[in-house]
């Protein structure tokens, strides 16, 4: 953590969530996202940056990411992703990132409030 924040600028928690705010993303998501990410990183100092990888600059692997998604979501009171979730997420972005992970839930929010409906 100590190189990745020598080499680029975070953001402070205002900023981040301003940031993706700007792109449609909701307040409540965007700052669980970032406390369960820091919690998860145990990195209270870092900043983040709303393009750092999660598996690359993190180093979350394996079924960790599964986990830290999991908390987010439990957190917000929404279901887990299914297989189909990730599959399709996979399918539209590159890499596990913040805007993927809110990608994600926001999904989750609109299918479980479909359900919901029924």
């Amino acid at each position: 953590m100590k190189s990745l924040r020598e080499q680029r600028p975070g953001l402070s928690k205002a900023d981040y969530i301003r940031h993706f705010e700007s792109q449609g993303f909701r307040k409540t998501e965007i700052e669980t996202l970032h406390d369960r990410l820091k919690e998860f990183l145990s990195e209270n100092d870092f900043q983040l940056n709303p393009e750092d990888d999660f598996h690359e600059d993190y180093k979350i692997v394996d079924l960790d990411d599964v986990e830290l998604i999991d908390q987010v979501c439990d957190t917000l009171k929404l279901p887990h992703p299914t297989q189909e979730d990730y599959d399709s997420l996979n399918n539209e972005f590159q890499n596990l990132n913040a805007r993927s992970t809110l990608t994600l839930i926001e999904k989750i929010k609109e299918k479980n409030t479909a359900y919901n409906k029924k």
